[in-house]
């Protein structure tokens, strides 16, 4: 069982319970209170499809949690447990907002590696299991295990705590930004999901970067422009793929189905950030907003977008960046100046699949079918996720007769950039 189970809760109520229940019994027993909410979600899947779901199902939840936690620990540990020393304020999931986040920094101590920084804050701090885990890291769920404990083991040796200072929670939250980031850029171009997407990841990775905002030590100008960066892109989820699952390039997106309340959500977290140091997610939740606020595609603003791209890679330059400015220039000056800034990549470039349709787009309007088609093809077989084959098989059907029978067969493939859609 999943903490999804619960249709009416999500992942999100189990990594608030464990958080109240860690803060409360310490962070030492951080396994036992993910035992508890996980036995805790068991039983409601148990006892509420034959008795009804409760009036209030999060309270439920914590007390069943709470008790069980109680149990474990007064057979397990020789000195008694008082609940009166670990008491909570009544039933309340919804006070739990300080001690998640201090959970997620905690998932960032300094004495963890940065792999299982990640590996920690997806499983106790956004309820992932460790199937889930392990597909997101490419990884065996042996490995992940002993990544877990390892790390549980290493907080445990540092003595750490819930309770720190604003001085470490504002360093902390630097290396929770970078995780939340990396959680939602895997969401986001997803090499392990069918879809090419992992959306739950991404308004998963949007929900912790909105609880980093809840507290003065960490609420700062660069969590706001990263929650922007977020909002916007994940606005635009809904329209990536059509019905069928065919991944869609920005230019064919239904505007309409954006999200407009995210869209307003990012706008906001966007002008909260102005007036600080500029960071690499002002810049790009910048462009982002670029994207959101164009009413159609022709009006996008590609000249500022450009702008933006250079001053992103003057600073923090990848190769996702490159590609992105790339056909950004072949949206501005047309598509033989985006084929020149694409030939231009380093090399290596083309490993990803996203290089090879942005290729083949511009080859293609620019008459060069042969060139769109090789393209075409190689992106089919680097690219994994059947939506994206989609799109390849139709540009090969649209760029020459019998393209289909044309195709090479898909392989394998690492991370792909992030594309500018």
């Amino acid at each position: 069982m999943t903490p999804l189970d619960l249709g009416g809760l999500s992942r999100a109520e189990f990594a608030r319970l464990v958080a109240l229940l860690a803060r409360q019994f310490g962070s030492d027993r951080l396994q036992q209170a993910e035992d508890a909410v996980q036995d805790a979600f068991a039983a409601a899947v148990r006892l509420w499809g034959t008795q009804g779901e409760p009036a209030d199902p999060r309270a439920w939840l914590y007390r069943a949690a709470r008790n069980r936690l109680i149990d474990q620990l007064r057979r397990r540990e020789p000195d008694p447990i008082d609940p009166d020393a670990a008491a909570a304020p009544a039933a309340d999931p919804d006070g739990s907002g300080d001690a998640e986040l201090r959970l997620i920094l905690l998932c960032c101590h300094p004495a963890l590696t940065p792999e299982s920084q990640v590996a920690l804050t997806l499983k106790v701090a956004a309820g992932f299991s460790v199937a889930e885990i392990g597909r997101l890291l490419r990884a065996g769920d042996d490995a992940v295990d002993q990544r877990l404990v390892r790390a549980k083991r290493a907080l445990r040796a540092a003595g750490a705590d819930f309770e720190i200072g604003a001085s470490e929670m504002a360093r902390r939250a630097v290396t929770a930004r970078e995780v939340l980031y990396g959680m939602f850029s895997e969401g986001y171009a997803s090499v392990t999901a069918e879809s090419g997407l992992r959306p739950e990841l991404c308004f998963e990775a949007l929900r912790l970067a909105q609880v980093m905002l809840s507290d003065p030590s960490t609420r700062t100008p660069d969590g706001e422009a990263l929650a922007s960066l977020f909002a916007f892109q994940a606005s635009r989820l809904a329209s990536r793929h059509d019905d069928e699952g065919e991944f869609l390039s920005l230019r064919d997106q239904n505007r309409q189905r954006w999200d407009r309340t995210l869209i307003a959500a990012g706008l906001e977290h966007l002008r909260r950030s102005m007036g600080s140091e500029l960071t690499r997610y002002h810049v790009e939740a910048e462009i982002a907003s670029c994207h959101a606020t164009a009413a159609r595609y022709p009006e996008t603003d590609w000249g500022r977008i450009v702008a933006l791209y250079d001053l992103l890679l003057s600073r923090w330059p990848t190769p996702a960046a490159w590609l992105s400015r790339a056909v950004a220039i072949g949206e501005r000056d047309g598509p033989d100046a985006g084929l020149a800034a694409l030939d231009a990549l380093a090399e290596g470039a083309d490993l990803e699949w996203a290089y090879h349709a942005a290729a083949a787009d511009l080859a293609s309007r620019l008459g060069q079918t042969d060139r769109a088609l090789r393209h075409a093809q190689r992106g089919r077989a680097l690219g994994r996720a059947p939506g994206v084959q989609r799109h390849f098989d139709r540009l090969c059907l649209d760029l020459a007769p019998g393209g289909a029978a044309r195709l090479a067969p898909p392989g394998h493939v690492g991370n792909s950039p992030d594309d500018p859609s």
